[in-house]
């Protein structure tokens, strides 16, 4: 949880052995339960579609590895929600909405798991790939990616806990070269 803004705030109790390991589980179903439909609906063919949920279910049954991936696995959970907003731009006109949420959900995903703030640059590569580049669509990304900072901001303030976003902040922007 040294990774996670919003998860530095929740008390470690909930991670415990009992119930962390139970949410883990749960999220790792729930993502297979959702890659099935995801990928019949994006990856056309009727024979295969259950692959990548084969592989996904067999690589996160490894206990140890799952024992310590429990805001990772949230943002790839929502990552599959980002790729779906993206893979629905190509060809429609009114595409705002759609980029909007997938920057909305790359900020979430930062806030949960702070190293898939390298998402913002998929989305980015999605829009231009799959539509005409326009930049007030890379613009409407960059405005949904930074809401969720903003709300997170708001309620550490509202909270009296700006001491805990304050310490998050200089550990995960802090560069040393001489240590």
């Amino acid at each position: 949880s040294d990774k996670s803004l919003l998860f530095s705030v929740l008390p470690q109790e909930i991670f415990a052995y009992p119930w962390g390991g139970l949410i883990l589980i749960v999220t790792v179903i729930l993502i297979s339960l959702i890659l099935i439909p995801f990928t019949t609906r994006y990856f056309h063919g009727t024979t295969g579609n259950v692959l990548p949920t084969v592989f996904f279910i067999a690589l996160s049954s490894q206990i140890i590895w799952i024992s310590s991936q429990g805001p990772s696995l949230i943002a790839q959970l929502i990552f599959i929600y980002i790729i779906k907003n993206l893979f629905e731009v190509y060809h429609q006109n009114r595409v705002f909405n759609l980029v909007f949420n997938a920057g909305f959900l790359t900020g979430l995903s930062t806030l949960i798991y702070f190293p898939s703030v390298f998402l913002i640059i998929i989305c980015w590569i999605g829009i231009v790939l799959l539509k005409t580049f326009s930049f007030r669509e890379i613009l409407t990304v960059l405005i949904g990616f930074f809401v969720p900072f903003n709300f997170t901001h708001i309620l550490f303030l509202l909270l009296n806990n700006e001491q805990t976003l304050n310490s998050f902040i200089n550990n995960t922007f802090s560069i040393s070269f001489i240590e």
